[in-house]
C-alpha cells in the first residue's frame, strides 16, 4: 500500500509539473503580426491626405511625391514590419494601453533607431490611434472581455492542478477546456482583428498563431489520457485492501 501511494503521488507531482508547462506554452505562444513596411507606409500616408481636410497636407505630399522624396523614404525602410505578442503580454499590453490611452512605439516594440524608423513610428501611430479613438467604447469592452478570458483560463489550469492533488479523475476537464478553449478562442480573436485591421489601416496586414497554441492542445492531451487511466491509484488499493480484510 505504501509503495502504490507513494507512486501515486510522484505521479500526480510529475503531473502538475506538465500542467505547469502547458499553461506557460499556451500564455507564451506568439501571435504574430507581419505586413510589408513601404506599402503600409505608403497606404497610410495617402490615406491621411485624403481622409483630411487640410488643404496644406495634401499639397505638401503632393509635392513630397513629386520631388521623390516619397521614394527615397520608403527604399530606407526594412521590407517588413514584424510584431510578436502572446496571451500574457497582450494582457500587460491592454494595462498599458488603458493607463496611456494610446498606442505607443514602446507598447508595439517598433524600432526607433534612426531618422526614417521614427517617420513610420509616428505615421502609423498617428494613423492606428485617430483609428482607435473612433472606436473608443468597443475597444474599452473588448479589453474587458479578453482580461475575463485571461483570467478564465488562469482558474481552469489552477483547477485542473488542484483537482490532480485531490487525486479527482475530472481534472481531465478544466486543463482541455484551457487549452482547446484557448486555442479557439485566440484564433477567432486574432481572425476578426486582422480583418479589423485590414479593413481600417491596410489590407496587406496578416496575423497568425504560433505552433506551440498546438503544442499545448496535444500535451493537454497526453497529460489527460495518462490522469484518466491512472487518476484513484491509491484509493482502489486501500478500498481492495479493506475488502479483503472484511
Amino acid at each position: 500500500m505504501y509503495l502504490s501511494k507513494l507512486f501515486s503521488w510522484i505521479l500526480r507531482m510529475i503531473l502538475i509539473i506538465c500542467i505547469f508547462i502547458t499553461m506557460g506554452t499556451t500564455l507564451s505562444s506568439a501571435v504574430t503580426l507581419k505586413v510589408n513596411a513601404p506599402n503600409l507606409v505608403k497606404h497610410v500616408i495617402n490615406k491621411t491626405a485624403q481622409e483630411s481636410n487640410n488643404r496644406d497636407v495634401q499639397n505638401g505630399l503632393a509635392l513630397v511625391q513629386a520631388l521623390g522624396v516619397e521614394d527615397a523614404l520608403l527604399e530606407k525602410l526594412p521590407k517588413n514590419i514584424k510584431l510578436q505578442t502572446s496571451m500574457y503580454h497582450f494582457y500587460q499590453f491592454t494595462d498599458s494601453y488603458q493607463k496611456e490611452g494610446k498606442l505607443t512605439a514602446e507598447n508595439l516594440k517598433l524600432p526607433n533607431k534612426n531618422d526614417q524608423q521614427k517617420t513610420v513610428n509616428d505615421l502609423v501611430l498617428k494613423f492606428a490611434n485617430s483609428k482607435l479613438d473612433e472606436n473608443k467604447n468597443e475597444i474599452a469592452q473588448g479589453i474587458s472581455y479578453y482580461k475575463i478570458f485571461f483570467y478564465g483560463v488562469l482558474v481552469l489550469y489552477l483547477l485542473a492542478i488542484l483537482f490532480v492533488l485531490l487525486n479527482k479523475r475530472i481534472a481531465f476537464i478544466p486543463l482541455l477546456l484551457a487549452s482547446i478553449g484557448s486555442y479557439a478562442t485566440i484564433g477567432y480573436l486574432a481572425s476578426q482583428l486582422n480583418t479589423s485591421l485590414q479593413t481600417t489601416i491596410y489590407s496587406g496586414i496578416r496575423i497568425s498563431l504560433d505552433s506551440g497554441f498546438s503544442m499545448s492542445i496535444i500535451l493537454s492531451i497526453i497529460i489527460s489520457v495518462i490522469w484518466f487511466a491512472t487518476a484513484g491509484l491509491g484509493k482502489d488499493h486501500m478500498l481492495k485492501k479493506g475488502k479483503h480484510a472484511a
